[in-house]
């Protein structure tokens, strides 16, 4: 009797993890919904609720800054350039433990220079791969997308 009711504690305990692990998942992945929103937003003071201030950007842009605050900046370059500017999320991937996150997204925008490109459309599709730390926030990306189809 005594191995059956261990055997029931450990299964208790092994499905409780389990459903942790999935609300973990669930959480991280409406988190990585909020920022890529924000992206696609003129404000982006809520970053720092979901990024690490020595944020790591492995693929970042030239002549970016390192840190949340140089990534902000790119952003809000970026934002500039491009009226309508839109993230749209196609898939994300979170591991079990919630402390990786791959997103695939779509990048759609029109063109504010003032040389022959300007109201041109954009549409480019990106990957994000993303570390969290134990605050289960971005401290790491590794990113990719369509960069030669972006006007500069």
């Amino acid at each position: 009797m005594k191995k059956r009711s261990i055997l029931i504690v450990l299964l208790i305990l092994a499905f409780s993890s389990f459903s942790l692990s999935q609300d973990m998942c669930k959480t991280v992945e409406m988190g990585v919904r909020d920022v890529y929103n924000i992206f696609s937003s003129n404000d982006l003071s809520k970053l720092n609720m979901y990024i690490e201030e020595d944020f790591l950007d492995h693929t970042p842009v030239e002549g970016q800054e390192p840190g949340l605050n140089g990534f902000m900046k790119c952003l809000e370059k970026r934002q500039l350039s491009y009226t309508d500017l839109k993230f749209t999320i196609k898939e994300i991937v979170v591991s079990p433990d919630g402390r990786k996150a791959s997103v695939l997204f779509n990048l759609t925008g029109t063109y504010a220079g003032d040389n022959k490109d300007k109201n041109s459309k954009i549409d480019v599709i990106g990957i994000d791969f993303l570390l969290f730390s134990d605050k289960y926030k971005a401290k790491e990306r590794w990113g990719y997308f369509q960069a030669e189809d972006m006007i500069k």
